[in-house]
């Protein structure tokens, strides 16, 4: 599996001027406006995504890590990404890593399950005393259960935040990129 990283630094975004405006444009043949937000300078960023979402739709798996300061546009990077991807038939979801006391195990791969309708229970690999069979186990799981729904389709997820990740949901992350086509 190719591996992209779109690294962002402070000093580029004062260079490139990520900016977000509204502009209104007429929805043809519909007669009636719509506001959309519009990115700007992320041309490169999302040319990189795209490359990745031509791959991924004809049967590559990728892992695309986006990385920068706080506040950068990491998520409405991936915003964007989701968008172009759901324009293609792509299915999207979403999971949104948290820094919160009592947050179960695997949250983000939780979230992304449900969106997606995969009923498969975590709770089995969330504890401390989980054998690693077990865990690999649960990984597979996940892992044949996202590949087969990509299938015909695609699928795009999306770990917002990953850098506040547990261990579990790390290590299946992990696990996929390994298994992915």
């Amino acid at each position: 599996m190719k591996r992209h990283i779109l690294s962002s630094t402070r000093r580029e975004v004062t260079r490139s001027g990520v900016v977000l405006r509204r502009v209104d444009e007429a929805l043809v043949g519909e007669g009636r406006e719509r506001n959309t937000a519009e990115m700007i300078g992320r041309d490169r960023e999302m040319s990189t995504l795209r490359s990745t979402l031509d791959a991924a739709c004809n049967g590559v798996g990728r892992l695309v890590l986006c990385s920068g300061e706080p506040g950068i546009g990491k998520t409405r990077l991936a915003q964007e990404f989701a968008g172009a991807a759901l324009a293609v038939g792509c299915t999207p979801a979403w999971g949104r890593c948290v820094e919160a006391i009592g947050a179960p195990p695997l949250w983000p791969w939780r979230q992304v399950l449900r969106s997606l309708d995969i009923d498969i229970d975590s709770s089995a690999v969330g504890g401390h005393e989980v054998t690693a069979t077990a865990r690999f186990a649960f990984y597979q799981e996940v892992t044949s259960a996202l590949i087969a729904t990509a299938r015909g389709q695609g699928l795009l997820i999306v770990i917002d935040d990953i850098q506040l990740a547990d261990e579990p949901s790390l290590g299946l992350l992990r696990h996929l990129a390994g298994q992915a086509p």
